[in-house]
């Protein structure tokens, strides 16, 4: 399931990691792992867009 990568992807790609990042310490806490949700948000973003 991938998709071609446009120029713009880049910094949607890095803004996604950095909150990935950032709410790492609360979803582990819970046991909940958000980062395929993240990723499939944004897919749909892009196809959207």
């Amino acid at each position: 399931m991938s998709h071609t990568i446009k120029s713009g992807d880049f910094g949607i790609q890095a803004k996604v990691n950095s909150s990935i990042r950032a709410l790492k310490p609360f979803t582990e806490n819970k046991g909940i792992n958000l980062s395929c949700n993240f990723k499939n948000d944004i897919k749909d973003l892009i196809i959207v867009n």
